[in-house]
């Protein structure tokens, strides 16, 4: 268990290991103060703020109480810190202790499933290309050093959907340093996945952009998302999704730990119950009180840019020590164009190694137009990506709570063909589970586009004489229906949202002496609204109308409103 806490104005963080039952180990560490971003850091100068500042023992001990809590933190804060006031160091032990045993506590209900560290104070970024023909400040450089001010993250279903990093500019470490508020904003372009297992090693593929960095146009450059952060899963029996609950958080190189949970047991299953408004006109409604029990699961949560991306810069191919930049001439002219031209100078190296790194160079995204010369292209801003497989929901729905309406008529059954709409329309329940197959996001549009999702689902109905509702009468019927959908939702908001689609619904008798009187399948336009009402609660309006797929006219419509909430949510 990661955690830190403030002491005296300064930032202290701690790792508490429960080995077995009677055996213990907590340890204090610090960061150091004195670091500094520079604008050139070498990797021997840059402040780790998961390390210790003078590397303390780590403490064992065989009962976790408060009184043995207390002395041990107190002796390591005393002897190893070197602070001394016995008097508030015990009380900021009990705070720390009850902590921990608060999480401990917590942790079968909302176990931590990762930890989400920051590397350390300060980062270097990379230039990725200078579309500028007039700017040619320290952010032109190929690296430049950075403090971090901030990152802001939000976490949703299984990745890192947004990430923005806060860097001060960079600065001469004997000049007095620039104001927090000039920073430079880093950001990926889309989901990065946390949910398996070697997704932690998958983050050094990753980088977050600074486009038209500082306010000037053209101007990009990049920070390495592994060089900032350590994504640490926790291990735990019977358990393959390392996925943490929806949720947001913002670390500061003081506070560098955060811990990631899973979602609370009682917010696993959510619960609708809502009614159909298209039967309140007519003598008998039309499923008036309807229950719906679903449960979105994350499969493939890995997400690509929509139409490619780029090679991520020279830099990922050669250690550099500095750059000319230079206007490229065609012809004799001096032209601006979307290119910049860098003389590149490596550092002191063997022949071969300055052979190989050409080859690697030759072979990259740049293109060389001599030795020491290489082209870096500006990079088109690509913010749509998708996602494969995405999830799976299973759905439970009991659409007949009621006494009317809740058979087919025999009268309308001949010769054993039943209409499908009315097979479909009379189900009592169903039980099936829908799956995402691809999905196209247009962040900028505040659009989602699930191309194709693919239902299967069984569903029961009963067939009965429109004068006898007695069940032991009726004739059950087991049936199963694939369902087709593609559906545009529009996001602008996290309190309310809209969505747009079809459905291709495609029923099956499994009854043997019954048949479909039509094999063409039903389409079902629809549209729902929703509009949050608390944190885990929300009002929900549908439309569906739903008809044969060659003869509209055969059709009936369901205008329903509810309510959704988290059944066991506290």
């Amino acid at each position: 268990m990661l955690g830190s806490f403030i002491y005296e104005k300064k930032a202290y963080n701690y790792a508490f290991i429960k080995i077995n039952e009677t055996s213990y180990t907590f340890k204090i560490s610090t960061i150091d103060p004195t670091a500094k971003g520079v604008s050139d850091i070498d990797e021997t100068k840059e402040s780790d703020t998961t390390s210790p500042k003078d590397d303390p023992p780590e403490y064992q001990f065989s009962e976790f109480s408060k009184d043995i809590f207390k002395a041990m933190f107190v002796e390591q804060m005393g002897k190893v810190m070197k602070e001394t006031d016995r008097g508030t160091l015990e009380d900021k032990s009990l705070e720390v202790f009850f902590s921990i045993q608060a999480k401990i506590d917590f942790k079968d209900d909302e176990p931590v499933t990762a930890y989400l560290i920051l590397r350390r104070d300060n980062i270097r970024s990379y230039l990725r290309s200078n579309g500028s023909v007039y700017y040619q400040g320290r952010l032109s450089g190929l690296t430049a050093g950075h403090q971090i001010s901030k990152v802001d993250i939000e976490i949703a279903d299984g990745a890192i959907k947004n990430i923005k990093a806060h860097l001060i500019k960079p600065y001469n470490a004997q000049a007095s340093s620039e104001s927090p508020t000039q920073f430079l904003e880093f950001k990926n372009q889309y989901p990065i996945s946390i949910s398996g297992k070697f997704d932690p090693e998958k983050l050094a593929d990753v980088n977050l952009y600074c486009y038209n960095c500082n306010g000037e146009k053209g101007l990009v450059r990049y920070i390495k998302l592994s060089e900032l952060l350590i994504y640490d899963i926790v291990l735990e029996n019977d358990k393959e999704d390392y996925s943490p609950a929806n949720s947001r958080y913002i670390i500061i190189p003081t506070t560098p730990i955060i811990e990631l949970k899973k979602e609370k047991r009682s917010k696993i299953l959510n619960i609708a119950a809502f009614t159909d408004f298209a039967g309140l006109d007519q003598e008998q409604p039309n499923g008036l009180i309807q229950i719906e029990a679903i449960r979105k699961i994350n499969l493939n949560t890995k997400y690509r840019l929509l139409f490619g991306r780029r090679n991520e810069g020279i830099l990922s191919k050669v250690d550099l020590k500095r750059v000319d930049p230079k206007i490229r001439n065609d012809n004799g002219y001096r032209k601006n164009t979307k290119e910049s031209v860098y003389d590149l100078y490596m550092r002191d190296t063997t022949k071969e190694k300055r052979d190989d790194v050409s080859k690697d160079m030759d072979n990259s995204g740049a293109g060389r137009q001599k030795i020491g010369t290489f082209i870096i292209r500006n990079p088109k801003f690509r913010s749509p990506y998708l996602n494969l497989f995405g999830s799976i929901e299973p759905r439970l729905l009991f659409s007949k709570l009621e006494e009317n309406n809740r058979f087919v008529d025999s009268a309308s059954v001949i010769d054993k063909q039943i209409d499908p709409i009315q097979l479909y329309q009379y189900q009592l329940a169903s039980l099936g589970l829908k799956l995402d197959i691809i999905k196209f996001s247009f962040p900028q549009l505040k659009l989602n586009w699930n191309v194709l999702n693919v239902g299967a689902y069984w569903f029961r109905t009963r067939i009965a004489t429109s004068t006898d509702s007695v069940k032991e009468t009726s004739v059950p019927l087991n049936s199963s229906y694939l369902q087709f959908t593609s559906s545009f939702s529009f996001n602008p908001d996290s309190r309310w949202a809209v969505t747009l689609g079809c459905n291709y619904i495609r029923p099956e008798i499994w009854n043997k002496e019954y048949k479909l009187s039509s094999k063409e399948g039903l389409i079902q336009p629809f549209f729902d609204a929703y509009m949050k009402t608390g944190e885990d609660s929300r009002l929900f309006f549908r439309f569906r109308w739903t008809h044969e797929r060659l003869n509209n006219s055969n059709n009936f419509t369901q205008i329903q409103m509810g309510y959704s909430l988290m059944l066991f949510a506290k």
